[in-house]
């Protein structure tokens, strides 16, 4: 993909502009604003905080088991990219899945030619994500920073894979580039102490001149952030399972990759709108089973409003 296709694929930062300008704030209960400000400032600042002991180890170590059970037994699992077709154009992202007859032969044969393995529709065959993404604590911080009750618009549950294979995709810096405001939470399944455990890694402040760079490429290489940015604003975030990163990444970041063990990891994007994709089309947005929806408090539906009933 040449720099000028890439540049044309992605949404407008203007149209993405004008969309989260004019959209309908909602409020928020006032128990939502007993936080630490401190938090929600370097958010605000700096484009990412750190909740400390956010969730109890156990109810994690449940999800992660839960995961590993489905991988193992082949249940309610996406097809992973195959590495062996990888080339070597960084924003080259659109190759095969592995074929059915390799998904059979287990992990042990295919997590050797894989970046990473994920639960297919984690509201629906991990239902304990409703509590995590409804978590008030998440939930304080984010509305603050909107300033609006947000939406969920996206989940996965990713298992990353420390293997052999060169980096690839989203092992590259880059922007999300699907609103002109949006917030991620990364939340560990199992501790990530050093680099070579493949931390989260975020170019502080890189949020405040984002629009400049904003569809050059899709893909940015360590040479190339390196070059634009101080080595003190270049943050791998180890943190312990329970622990939960929000980052704006309407800027600079990238997963690391695992080196020494694999990472486990819940993410969820929060914003004030669903997720554009490429030439101004609304993302794919996660499914939810209608039972499940109904039975959500007020303040959960609205939450989970912009998601897909089935």
């Amino acid at each position: 993909m040449s720099e000028k296709q890439a540049k044309l694929n992605v949404p407008e930062y203007s149209f993405l502009k004008n969309v989260y300008d004019n959209v309908e704030k909602k409020s928020f209960p006032n128990e939502y604003n007993d936080f630490e400000n401190s938090k929600l400032s370097q958010l605000e600042n700096e484009g990412y905080c750190i909740l400390e002991n956010c969730f109890d180890k156990k109810v994690l170590d449940n999800i992660r088991l839960k995961f590993h059970k489905s991988i193992n037994n082949q249940t309610n699992i996406k097809l992973p990219r195959d590495l062996r077709f990888q080339n070597e154009e960084s924003e080259n992202v659109f190759i095969p899945r592995i074929t059915d007859s390799d998904f059979k032969k287990g992990e042990t044969f295919y997590r050797n030619f894989v970046d990473n393995i994920q639960l297919r529709d984690p509201l629906i065959n991990m239902p304990e994500c409703l509590d995590i993404c409804l978590n008030k604590n998440i939930l304080s911080i984010v509305s603050n920073y909107f300033e609006s009750l947000p939406f969920m618009t996206y989940i996965k549950i990713v298992k990353n894979y420390a293997n052999s294979y060169p980096v690839f995709d989203t092992q590259y810096y880059h922007i999300d580039e699907n609103a002109y405001k949006l917030l991620k939470v990364f939340i560990y399944l199992n501790d990530v102490d050093t680099d070579r455990h493949g931390p989260f890694c975020y170019v502080k402040n890189s949020y405040k001149n984002v629009q400049k760079h904003w569809g050059k490429k899709a893909r940015w290489s360590d040479v190339d952030i390196n070059t634009l940015y101080n080595k003190e604003d270049i943050l791998p975030i180890c943190a312990k399972k329970g622990d939960v990163i929000i980052c704006n990444t309407v800027a600079f970041h990238k997963g690391v990759k695992p080196i020494e063990k694999d990472r486990n990891i819940i993410i969820i994007n929060y914003g004030l709108h669903q997720d554009y994709t490429l030439g101004n089309n609304l993302d794919i947005t996660s499914n939810i089973r209608q039972e499940d929806f109904h039975k959500l408090s007020t303040l959960g539906k609205n939450v989970f409003k912009i998601c897909n009933l089935v």
